[in-house]
């Protein structure tokens, strides 16, 4: 096996989407749209939710059927699922963990 540079696994840099405002606000779906965006850039994408967004998740914390089949934010929700890019309530303590694991954050 090879030592040199190459053979280094780089780090992808997390970013953190979070969605706070009601799930039907058009903000709401541009900001899926920028997550999935960065994932195809290449970053790993964590989407936390704040507020009434909380409601797409059921009680296991996984994403409900109904808001993956959303007109506006089901594909995005979908495809962020498929490539294993966790979607997660936020709560006041989760909030601030998510935040410490993060290099950067975006808010929608």
């Amino acid at each position: 096996m090879s030592s040199g540079p190459s053979a280094k696994r780089t780090r992808r840099a997390v970013v953190l989407v979070l969605l706070c405002r009601a799930p039907d606000h058009p903000q709401t779906a541009q900001g899926l749209r920028a997550a999935v965006g960065y994932v195809a850039a290449g970053l790993r994408v964590r989407v936390g939710l704040c507020g009434a967004c909380q409601a797409w998740l059921g009680r296991d914390g996984r994403l409900l059927p109904e808001a993956k089949a959303a007109e506006t934010v089901g594909r995005a929700l979908t495809l962020l699922e498929l490539l294993r890019h966790p979607v997660v309530a936020l709560a006041d303590g989760a909030l601030e963990s998510a935040l410490r694991g993060s290099d950067g954050v975006v808010v929608w």
